[in-house]
């Protein structure tokens, strides 16, 4: 071994240890928070990826192994072609895909079924800084998005910052977010959460 390096000092862990949990308490987020409360933040998380020729299976079977439920669909050369989700999966797209096309469930691939770059909506990272929770909820809720993504909007290019999630949100405000009907004002919108 190299000489340069040492071991480190370790100890049996203590009885009462613990995990420090970036958790949050259901129901401790409101309407009136900041947006940025509810938006996962891609600069302090593992970004999860697939690629685009991989199997919706294996797609499900990464979704499970870290416990997400939206993977980003790159190409060969890491650019971003899309993005999958669970609902893409276990829902109505495959069965629709297989009436389209011979073979099997596993034939499928995720660029098959996957939400295609040029359909994604984004949000300005300037603007979510002064948006709130419940112009995010109005915000998903009128373009009937499970999840939106947010970038830095750059003269060259945009980088993307973060995610929203109707679960996500939902867990937060510790209500059920419909995606089914629309409000047409905050007060409805508050109606239709509660």
């Amino acid at each position: 071994m190299n000489k340069q390096f040492k071991e480190l000092s370790h100890f049996p862990i203590s009885h009462n240890a613990k995990f420090n949990s970036i958790e949050f308490e259901i129901g401790t987020t409101h309407l009136n928070d900041p947006a940025s409360k509810v938006m996962t933040d891609l600069d302090s998380v593992i970004i999860h990826t697939i690629s685009a020729t991989d199997t919706i299976h294996k797609a499900n079977i990464t979704m499970i192994a870290y416990r997400i439920r939206l993977l980003f669909v790159l190409n060969n050369f890491a650019q971003l072609l899309g993005l999958i989700t669970a609902t893409d999966i276990l829902g109505e797209k495959p069965i629709q895909y297989l009436n389209e096309h011979a073979g099997t469930r596993d034939d499928i691939l995720v660029q098959d079924i996957m939400t295609k770059k040029n359909q994604l909506d984004v949000l300005y990272m300037s603007d979510v800084n002064k948006a709130s929770v419940g112009d995010i909820v109005e915000t998903i809720r009128n373009i009937n998005r499970q999840h939106l993504l947010v970038v830095d909007h750059g003269a060259d290019t945009d980088t993307l910052r973060g995610i929203f999630s109707t679960s996500q949100i939902s867990k937060q405000l510790g209500m059920e977010i419909d995606l089914s009907s629309r409000a047409t004002s905050f007060s409805e919108l508050k109606s239709a959460i509660a």
